[in-house]
């Protein structure tokens, strides 16, 4: 579910639990197998991204 919410948003929060305080390595885990950046963490929240591949449904601009 968090790979469709990339494809269709770009930019996701999702909550983690963090079991042992390993939120980051959780993070990290989450980014790797959805091929996505985790680009901010606010406590047990993180927050996702990933370029859409069509151009044309992009949503988000970056800064060249």
């Amino acid at each position: 579910s968090i790979d469709q919410a990339l494809d269709i948003h770009e930019l996701i929060k999702v909550r983690i639990s963090d079991p042992g305080g390993q939120k980051r390595e959780l993070a990290d885990e989450i980014a790797e197998r959805t091929n996505s950046a985790w680009v901010g963490m606010v406590g047990f929240v993180v927050t996702l991204y990933r370029q859409q591949e069509d151009p044309e449904k992009r949503t988000i601009e970056l800064p060249g």
